[in-house]
């Protein structure tokens, strides 16, 4: 078979060589106005003493601000939850109300009820009171009736005898 030909490469030719050394030259000069810009942009404002110090003071003036803002912020989230008990409270304690006027109106129907039977017992009671004396009174009625009759027939025999005695 017949041998392929090839060529060695060379290195470190003159167009890779030109190459990386313009890479790194541009990469250094893109770094350093990179650097430069941002440094001008950093400090553009602090040319003088003056500009330092309104500088500064619109900063703590923002910082003062947004300090204000999220304590303003946590007392009114402190303030709705405080809210949010006290309406729980509240209805707690109107529940709470309800039922004890409920058991106190149930008492008073329980009592008006237990008033009502003792008056009604007493009613009865005093029927039946009544009725046990007209009862007891009967016998005693018809036993003084019987005396009467009794001191009547003597008297009737009395006279008769004496009626006739004369």
């Amino acid at each position: 078979m017949a041998k392929i030909k090839t060529r060695d490469a060379v290195k470190g030719t003159i167009k890779t060589i030109d190459m990386a050394a313009t890479a790194a030259e541009h990469m250094k000069s893109a770094y350093a106005k990179t650097k430069d810009k941002a440094e001008q942009d950093y400090y553009a404002e602090e040319n003088s003493a003056t500009e330092y110090a309104a500088d500064k003071v619109s900063h703590s003036t923002e910082r003062l601000a947004e300090k204000g803002v999220r304590q303003f912020d946590k007392q009114g989230q402190k303030s709705v939850r405080d809210t949010k008990q006290n309406i729980i409270k509240a209805k707690d304690k109107a529940a709470d109300f309800k039922e004890k006027r409920a058991m106190k109106a149930a008492e008073k129907k329980k009592a008006q009820t237990v008033s009502e039977q003792v008056s009604s017992r007493t009613r009865q009671s005093a029927a039946h009171q009544s009725s046990a004396q007209t009862i007891k009174t009967a016998p005693q009625a018809e036993k003084t009736m019987k005396q009467s009759a009794h001191g009547a027939k003597k008297t009737v025999k009395t006279s008769a005898k004496s009626t006739l005695t004369r």
